[in-house]
């Protein structure tokens, strides 16, 4: 199963990067390396997190690193970062 990263979800991740660099380089590979081990390790059991309330599909789950929520929808073939959200940003802006 492949992932696919939308281009909102990757600008969101280096806005992401960019704003925890400004404090802490080093801090902000890791956080990119583990997001991204994260997103990687999907494919095995992308039915491991919950469903993303806000949303409402059963396909479209998250997964919470830190204080970045990694929101990813179940594809037949592949798995899609839909979104990289930071938790402390109020969830009623999630709406696609």
């Amino acid at each position: 199963m492949e992932i696919r990263w939308t281009k909102k979800a990757a600008k969101e991740l280096v806005a992401a990067i960019k704003y925890i660099k400004k404090d802490s380089p080093q801090n902000a590979v890791m956080v990119f390396d583990k997001i991204h081990e994260l997103a990687d390790s999907l494919p095995t059991f992308p039915e491991k997190y919950p469903v993303e309330p806000h949303i409402k599909n059963s396909n479209v789950r998250f997964a919470v690193l830190w204080n970045i929520k990694l929101i990813y929808a179940i594809r037949t073939d592949s798995i899609s970062i839909v979104r990289v959200f930071p938790t402390r940003r109020n969830p009623k802006k999630l709406k696609p």
